[in-house]
C-alpha cells in the first residue's frame, strides 16, 4: 500500500514541476501516509486521509478545518465539488465553506462560460439533470442525463425519451434542425460537433449541415481543422472538414486480430435472438424458472443481451427490460428483428452458393406465398419508408402551381406519396398514385379506408403491362433490389410506356469511398443478385435505358436522381459542307465545362506547385500609355473573360479540378468574383471533383449532373484562344444545327472547334479529316468530320491538308460543343473498358 502511495505521489510531484514552476515541491512526509491524493489543481489537491476528504497545500497542511466524506479538484471560479458526511454533493471555496445553499446528489466541476463570463455545472436532483451557476441557480433542465459544458456554454444533454441534443448556454438548441436520431453527440469545437446515428458518427455544423461524408466507427474532435476517426475497417485515420484522409494511422496487428475474431463470431448473437425470438420465453409466465438446460441457457443469454433482469421485488422470475419489451409489445423493432432473421435470408447466406451467375431469383413473388411473411414485410419496409421520407417532398422537382399526377412504382403502402400528401408541395388536385403487387395492393387498400389519404392505389408490374401516365414517377428504394439487367428492363419500360415529357425520380443509395454498403450489397446479392451501386453505376444503368440525370440531390444518406428522357437516336446522313445559314440564335447555349484536373507532367515541376489552367500568361493589350499595354493573368481567367465576354451566351461555369487543386482554385473563383463584381455577371461557378486522372471523357462525365439535357460548351481549361473563338463556335454550331438534316438535331449534333497546325505538332494535338481534299471550309463555316485521331505517332499522312496547304493539318482547337447524348455514349464505353484501358478518352466516344 504503501509502496502504491509513494508511487502516486511521485507521479503529483512530476506533474507539479511542469504546470506550477513557482510552487515548492509536495513534501513526501505531509502525504505519506494519505489513502487518495488527487492531481493538483492551482497548488491545492484533494486527498483523503482514510476518514475524511479535504483539501491541502503543497505541503501537504489542510487550507481550511472543515472535513467531508470526500472531495474533488479546485477548477473555475476556485471552487471544488465535495460530497458531505450525509451524502449530500455541493461546491465550496478555497475557505472551505459552502458556495451556496443548495444540495444536490451529484455535482460535477464548475466551467468557465466566455461569452457570459459566468461559471456553470451539471448536477443531479431528484434522479434528474440540471445545470446550475456559482450561486447554486438552475440555469435549465431537467435532463436524462448532461455533460461537461466548453467555453461557449454549449453542451449534450439526454432527453427523457432518450433522444440526444446539443444546447446552447440558454438551453436552446445547437442546431437550427437537430435530429432526433442521433445516438450520441460530443461537445462541439469551433462551429463543428460529432454525433451519432444508427450507422456510426460523423460531423455537422449547427445548421445540421455534414461536414464531409461517410459514418466512422469512433472520433475525437475537429482540432484546428482536422480529427482523427476510426474507419468502419478499424483503421485509424485523421481527415479534414472536408472528409478527406490526410493521415493514415493504420492498425495494429493485435487489434487486427482480435477483429478479426470478433467477426468470426458475430453470428452466435443474431442466431442467438433469433432462437430467443423463436422461443416463447420473453412471452411466457414471468415466474416460471427455466427447466431444460437450452431454456436455461437462452435465459442467460437474454440477461447478457440486457431483454430481462430478475424480479427485484420478489427475487424470483424476471422482468422484461425496456429493451425487451422491444420485442414482445407489438413495437415495430420486433418486426424488423424477426423480418431480417427469416429462414429464407439466413439460408441463402449458408446455403451452397450456385455457380449458375445469371440465375434471376424473385424473392418477392416467394414472400408472397406467405401471408404471413406479406403482412410482416409489409409492416417492416413501411416502418423503415416512414423513417426514412420524411421531409423529402421538398428535395422532389413536384409543381405546386398546378395539378400533375405522380406515380410511386413499386411504393409498397404508399408511404412517400403520403409524405409529398402532407407537405405544401403539391397543388390540392394533384393526382397520387401507387403501383405494386396484387398481394401488397390488398394490405394497402385495407389501411387507407381507415385514413382521410387520397393516395390511390393500383395493380401493376415494374417489367411488363401498362404502366399508369404520369408527369412524374418515383423508384424509391426498388432498382436496388434487382440485377443490373432487369435494373435496366425497368428503366426501359418506364421509358417506353410513359409520356414523352414526363420525369423519373430514382431515390436510392449511392457507394463511395467511404461509405461502400459492404455487407448489404453481399445480402442483396445472395437475396436477388443484386447489389448496391455507385453513382457511376447508376448513371450507366440510367444510359443503356436512354435515361439522362438533369440533376441530383442528397437527402438523408441517398441520392435522388431527378431523370429525363433521351429520345432514341435516328440515322440520318450528314452532308459533307454544311452552307452558311444566317439563323438567329433562339436556342441558347448557357452552360461551359472547364475541365483542369490533368497532371500537366510536360510542364513539371511547375505543374507540380501551380495547376497548367492557373499558370501566369502574359498578354500584350491596346493602350496609348505602352507602359499599361502588358498584363499577366492565369491561362483560366483569360478563358473566362472570352466566355462572359459581349455575344457570348455563356453564364453558367462548371469547373472539374482535382483534390490538390481545390485550395487554390477556391482561391482565384473568389478574386475573380470580385475584380468583376462591377461589370454584373450573372454567372456562377459550380466545381466537381475529379478523384482519379481518367482521361478527358471521365472528366466531362462528371459534369452531366451540371449539364443536364441541354447540349454545352466544352473549353480546355489549360488552352488560351483568341478573341471571339468562342461567339464563332456558338455561330457556326446553329448555322450546323439548322442544315444538317438531323431529327432532333440538338441531341445528336455536336461541333468541334478546328485550326491548322504543323507535323511537328501533331503529337499533342488532335487531328481531323474531311471528305473533300480539294478544299478548304470557309472560316467560321462547319464541315463533317470524316475521322479523327487523338494526338497519333504514326499513320497521320491521310490528315494532312490539301496542296494549298503543305504540311498543314486540321488539329482540335480545344473548343467543342457537345449534345446531351455524349454521356450516354461516354456511359457505354465505360462499361465495355477492359483493365489495360486506364482512361476514358472522349475523341475515341466522339470518333465512335
Amino acid at each position: 500500500m504503501r509502496a502504491c502511495i509513494q508511487k502516486n505521489l511521485f507521479k503529483t510531484i512530476t506533474a507539479l514541476k511542469h504546470v506550477k514552476s513557482e510552487s515548492t515541491v509536495p513534501s513526501q512526509k505531509g502525504f505519506i501516509n494519505m489513502k487518495e491524493i488527487l492531481s493538483f489543481h492551482n497548488g491545492v489537491a484533494a486527498v483523503h486521509d482514510h476518514k475524511y476528504g479535504f483539501h491541502v497545500n503543497t505541503q501537504g497542511k489542510p487550507i481550511y478545518s472543515a472535513r467531508y466524506q470526500r472531495t474533488f479538484g479546485f477548477y473555475a471560479g476556485e471552487r471544488a465539488a465535495v460530497i458531505d458526511t450525509n451524502c449530500k454533493s455541493f461546491h465550496i471555496s478555497l475557505s472551505g465553506e459552502p458556495a451556496y445553499d443548495a444540495r444536490f446528489e451529484w455535482c460535477g466541476n464548475f466551467h468557465s462560460i466566455s461569452s457570459t463570463n459566468e461559471l456553470k455545472a451539471p448536477v443531479r436532483k431528484n434522479g434528474s439533470y440540471f445545470y446550475i451557476n456559482e450561486h447554486g441557480h438552475i440555469l435549465s433542465g431537467p435532463y436524462l442525463y448532461c455533460g461537461d459544458p466548453n467555453s461557449c456554454g454549449e453542451s449534450v444533454v439526454w432527453n427523457f425519451d432518450s433522444t440526444c441534443n446539443i444546447i446552447n448556454n440558454d438551453g436552446t438548441s445547437w442546431c437550427k434542425s437537430p435530429s432526433t436520431l442521433w445516438l450520441d453527440a460530443r461537445v462541439p469545437h469551433k462551429g463543428i460537433a460529432a454525433v451519432q446515428d444508427v450507422d456510426g458518427w460523423f460531423f455537422v455544423d449547427k445548421y445540421s449541415k455534414e461536414m464531409g461524408r461517410g459514418r466512422f466507427e469512433e472520433v475525437e474532435p475537429h482540432y484546428n481543422g482536422f480529427a482523427r476517426v476510426k474507419l468502419k475497417s478499424q483503421k485509424w485515420v485523421v481527415i479534414n472538414e472536408q472528409g478527406q484522409v490526410v493521415a493514415d494511422l493504420g492498425q495494429s496487428t493485435h487489434s487486427s486480430a482480435a477483429e478479426l475474431e470478433r467477426a468470426s463470431k458475430l453470428y452466435w448473437k443474431s442466431l442467438a435472438l433469433k432462437r430467443i425470438l423463436d422461443s416463447d420465453i420473453l412471452q411466457r409466465d414471468k415466474r416460471i424458472e427455466p427447466k431444460t438446460t437450452l431454456e436455461k441457457v437462452l435465459f442467460n443469454i437474454s440477461e447478457e443481451m440486457g431483454l430481462i433482469r430478475k424480479d427485484s421485488v420478489t427475487g424470483n422470475g424476471f422482468q422484461l427490460s425496456k429493451k425487451g419489451l422491444l420485442l414482445s409489445s407489438g413495437d415495430v423493432t420486433g418486426d424488423r428483428c424477426r423480418y431480417w432473421l427469416q429462414n429464407r435470408y439466413l439460408s441463402k447466406w449458408v446455403g451452397v452458393e450456385s455457380s449458375v451467375e445469371d440465375l434471376q431469383p424473385d424473392v418477392f413473388r416467394e414472400i408472397s406465398l406467405d401471408s404471413n411473411a406479406v403482412e410482416l414485410s409489409q409492416r417492416v419496409l413501411n416502418s423503415y419508408a416512414l423513417d426514412d421520407w420524411n421531409g423529402v417532398a421538398d428535395k422532389l422537382p413536384i409543381l405546386c402551381d398546378a395539378p400533375v399526377t405522380i406515380v410511386d412504382l413499386g411504393g409498397g403502402q404508399g408511404a412517400l406519396l403520403q409524405e409529398i400528401e402532407c407537405s405544401a408541395q403539391i397543388h390540392p388536385a394533384t393526382s397520387l398514385v401507387c403501383v405494386e403487387r396484387p398481394e401488397v395492393v390488398r394490405i394497402a387498400q385495407s389501411l387507407v379506408v381507415h385514413s382521410n389519404s387520397r393516395v390511390q392505389f393500383q395493380v401493376g408490374d415494374l417489367f411488363e403491362g401498362p404502366v399508369p401516365h404520369a408527369d412524374l414517377y418515383l423508384l424509391s428504394r426498388v432498382l436496388h433490389d434487382w440485377s443490373d439487367e432487369r435494373a435496366v428492363s425497368i428503366l426501359q419500360h418506364i421509358h417506353n410506356s410513359s409520356p414523352g415529357n414526363s420525369q423519373l425520380c430514382v431515390i436510392d443509395r449511392v457507394c463511395d469511398n467511404v461509405n461502400k454498403h459492404g455487407l448489404l450489397s453481399l445480402h442483396m446479392y445472395l437475396v436477388q443478385r443484386s447489389h448496391e451501386r455507385t453513382q457511376s453505376e447508376w448513371e450507366l444503368l440510367f444510359g443503356k435505358a436512354l435515361w439522362t440525370v438533369k440533376e441530383y440531390r442528397d437527402f438523408n444518406n441517398h441520392k435522388i436522381f431527378i431523370l429525363n428522357k433521351v429520345n432514341k437516336p435516328t440515322t440520318t446522313t450528314l452532308p459533307t459542307i454544311f452552307p452558311t445559314s444566317k439563323v438567329p440564335i433562339s436556342r441558347l447555349i448557357s452552360k461551359a465545362v472547364i475541365p483542369i484536373a490533368g497532371l500537366g507532367s510536360r510542364m513539371a515541376p511547375q505543374s507540380e506547385v501551380t495547376p497548367k489552367a492557373l499558370l501566369p500568361i502574359v498578354q500584350r493589350v491596346s493602350e496609348p500609355n505602352p507602359l499599361n499595354n502588358i498584363t499577366v493573368k492565369p491561362a483560366l481567367e483569360i478563358l473566362l473573360d472570352e466566355l462572359f465576354s459581349e455575344g457570348s451566351t455563356i453564364r453558367d461555369v462548371c469547373i472539374i479540378a482535382s483534390p490538390k487543386q481545390i485550395p487554390l482554385l477556391d482561391i482565384f473563383l473568389a478574386g475573380y468574383k470580385r475584380r468583376n463584381e462591377s461589370k454584373e455577371q450573372r454567372s456562377t461557378f459550380t466545381v466537381v471533383v475529379q478523384e482519379l486522372a481518367r482521361g478527358l471523357g471521365d472528366a466531362v462525365l462528371l459534369s452531366e449532373g451540371f449539364v443536364g439535357n441541354d447540349p454545352f460548351l466544352l473549353a480546355l481549361g489549360d488552352h488560351v484562344f483568341s478573341a471571339n473563338s468562342v461567339q464563332n463556335i456558338l455561330a457556326a454550331y446553329f448555322d450546323a444545327l439548322a442544315v444538317c438534316g438531323v431529327e432532333d438535331a440538338v441531341n445528336f449534333v455536336g461541333l468541334t472547334g478546328a485550326c491548322l497546325c504543323r507535323k511537328d505538332e501533331i503529337s499533342s494535338t488532335g487531328l481531323l479529316a474531311y471528305s473533300s481534299t480539294t478544299i478548304l471550309p470557309n472560316r467560321g463555316t462547319p464541315w463533317k468530320v470524316d475521322k479523327m485521331a487523338e494526338k497519333p505517332s504514326h499513320n497521320h499522312d491521310d490528315f494532312e491538308l490539301n496542296s494549298s496547304f503543305p504540311g498543314k493539318y486540321a488539329s482540335q482547337l480545344g473548343i467543342d460543343v457537345l449534345p446531351p447524348t455524349i454521356f450516354v455514349a461516354l456511359k457505354q464505353k465505360k462499361l465495355t473498358m477492359n483493365n489495360t484501358e486506364k482512361e476514358l478518352d472522349l475523341r475515341a466516344v466522339m470518333k465512335d
